[in-house]
């Protein structure tokens, strides 16, 4: 997909995520927020920029804010 970047919704987002197509993140940069909203799994923008080197070209990156 590339540079896109698109809005999807909840459940569109949960099935990504449970087919292993995407990671979700936490948008917010401070860390105590995040983990105060956190979902099962999620990584804070921290744990995302260690990761990076790390995911394929293929995987979504779903971020969320709430």
């Amino acid at each position: 997909m590339g540079d896109s970047y698109l809005p999807i919704g909840v459940e569109e987002a949960r099935a990504h995520i449970q087919r292993d197509l995407g990671i979700l993140v936490c948008a917010h940069q401070d860390e105590a927020k995040c983990r105060e909203i956190a979902f099962p799994g999620a990584l804070t923008l921290q744990e995302l920029e260690k990761r990076l080197g790390q995911l394929t070209s293929s995987q979504e990156i779903i971020f969320y804010c709430a």
